[in-house]
């Protein structure tokens, strides 16, 4: 089962976007059983931030991962505003960030880390990967 709550802020395929998060896991060996993106406000990301990880800032995912023996098992975090203005800071639709955003949290569920330069990195190209394969516009027309 995947969930997708308060991602009404854009206009965005949510069957594409499950079929996305299938075959992300998939291409590990891996499937989904339940993970749950919560489109939240930077209030409650904040809120979350500061009670789970002791941050006192905005962010733009938490991913809480309970992934056992090739299950995927999450609950997901995405600030609505970070999500934006990531997308406008990287001149990228808000559809892409959300393509983006999702891609990460399941890459996190497969063992993908991102505290290196060299982790981020290889996290970004697989969600550039991912994203182009959603076929979603890749960057503004400026």
């Amino acid at each position: 089962m995947i969930k997708f709550s308060g991602l009404d802020f854009v206009k965005i395929d949510k069957s594409n976007l499950k079929s996305l998060a299938r075959k992300i896991a998939a291409v590990k060996g891996y499937r989904i059983k339940k993970i749950h993106y919560n489109f939240v406000d930077n209030a409650k990301i904040m809120k979350i931030n500061k009670e789970f990880l002791n941050h006192d800032e905005p962010t733009d995912i938490i991913t809480f991962d309970y992934t056992d023996k090739k299950i995927v098992s999450a609950e997901v975090f995405i600030s609505r505003e970070e999500l934006c203005a990531n997308a406008a800071k990287n001149a990228q639709m808000p559809e892409n960030e959300v393509v983006r955003l999702v891609s990460h949290a399941i890459l996190h569920c497969l063992g993908y880390k991102d505290k290196t330069k060299e982790q981020k990195q290889t996290m970004r190209e697989k969600e550039n990967e991912y994203i182009n394969l959603f076929h979603v516009k890749h960057t503004l027309d400026v």
